[in-house]
């Protein structure tokens, strides 16, 4: 899944959802306590939807969150090591004349 299939699976979700409310004739209460299983089963199948993305987009977010505190723990301990004076290592590739 990538985030336009989320963004379309959070959009429909919503619609699915609120289609009952918006059209409640078209969902006659015909259930023996006043409800419709068309607009439970819409109802219900919009919020999975809904869930799907949200949690697409969470683990999304999540992902991109400790990638930034991954960074900044690195510029901060690379900080605290100048601050010592103590040696860095070296990184690959390093132009080491350069002065």
């Amino acid at each position: 899944m990538n985030s336009l299939n989320a963004a379309f699976f959070f959009l429909t979700g919503t619609i699915m959802h609120l289609f009952p409310l918006a059209l409640p004739g078209r969902f006659p209460a015909n259930g023996i306590d006043g409800s419709n299983a068309q607009a439970l089963w819409l109802q219900l199948m919009g919020s999975v939807l809904v869930g799907v993305a949200a949690f697409f987009f969470a683990a999304r977010f999540r992902v991109i969150l400790q990638l930034q505190m991954e960074a900044f723990r690195g510029v901060r301990a690379r900080r605290a090591a100048q601050d010592q004076g103590a040696m860095l290592p070296v990184e690959r590739g390093a132009n080491l004349l350069r002065g």
